[in-house]
């Protein structure tokens, strides 16, 4: 059996896009502020260090065509960006993409302001935990059509990723 790749990038109609496989379980910000004092240190640096390893993922799997220009002080002059995390995890669909995206700023988007759209799925199993994150980049200016037409594109092509959870 050959493994899976861990990241890959598709030409979605014209739209630059990539993915990563994140194996393991996906931690969580909001989880962490339900923790007692003497235990946020350890969740936090728990948590500080899955980021990196997401940036790190990210980094190594961002395509060459994807503009990385963010120092317009206009947000709108900026390309929007849309995610999509498919995941299989015991965390609540809301609460999977806060750390995955923060773990994303200046490697594929400049602040998370340019994030135009955010699709999670989340199968809930305790058993082969891990998820799926993608990305498309669209230009700036473009409206919620074309946000919409990224979207749809990108769960499509998630979709047909290996399922999680089997």
């Amino acid at each position: 059996m050959t493994p899976s790749p861990d990241h890959g990038t598709w030409d979605l109609d014209g739209l630059v896009a990539f993915w990563v496989r994140l194996d393991g379980p996906v931690l969580s910000k909001s989880n962490h502020r339900h923790s007692r004092a003497g235990e946020r240190a350890g969740q936090w640096r728990r948590l500080a260090g899955f980021e990196e390893a997401v940036t790190l993922q990210l980094r190594a799997a961002r395509p060459a065509a994807w503009q990385t220009q963010w120092n317009d002080p206009v947000v709108a002059n900026r390309p929007r960006v849309v995610a999509v995390v498919s995941a299989c995890t015991m965390l609540d669909a809301g609460n999977v993409s806060k750390s995955l995206l923060d773990a994303g700023q200046g490697i594929v988007m400049g602040t998370d302001a340019e994030v135009a759209s955010v699709c999670e799925t989340v199968q809930r199993s305790r058993t082969n935990p891990g998820a799926v994150l993608a990305f498309a980049q669209l230009p700036a200016g473009s409206d919620s059509d074309a946000v919409l037409r990224a979207q749809i594109l990108l769960m499509q092509s998630v979709h047909d990723l290996a399922p999680f959870g089997q």
